[in-house]
């Protein structure tokens, strides 16, 4: 992996004006980290209105079961995941094609992040509710 000299790659975004490339530290790679939980973290919070309420956050997984050939919400939470899956997969696969954005690296990994902690919750409700 790669950083650029003159700013860390998570933030590009804020500055477009690149240097030199050199390889990713420990200390870069742990500022990454904490950046990748922020934006995801505030990803997940934002969009949680779309598919939770105050009492089930994972109400609409459940829902999702009746129109999905799952039949489990973390079946449903997987085949929602496996979209951004198949992306990071055709990404990966045209990388000596294209390079891509980092909006869209940050998008389908974030939401592939967060529907595997969505997934995590649901098994970790079903493990307590079986105690």
């Amino acid at each position: 992996m790669r950083c650029f000299e003159t700013i860390a790659p998570w933030q590009l975004d804020q500055t477009p004006n690149i240097v030199k490339l050199l390889p990713m530290n420990k200390n870069q790679f742990d500022e990454h980290l904490g950046a990748v939980f922020k934006r995801t973290t505030k990803v997940l919070q934002s969009k949680r209105n779309e598919y939770a309420n105050d009492t089930d956050v994972f109400q609409s997984f459940k829902q999702g079961i009746g129109i999905s050939y799952q039949k489990t919400p973390e079946g449903v939470g997987w085949e929602y995941m496996s979209k951004h899956l198949e992306s990071i997969k055709q990404i990966i696969r045209e990388l000596d094609k294209e390079t891509p954005s980092l909006e869209k690296v940050n998008e389908k990994f974030g939401d592939a992040i967060n529907y595997l902690i969505i997934i995590e919750g649901m098994l970790k409700d079903r493990i307590a509710e079986t105690k």
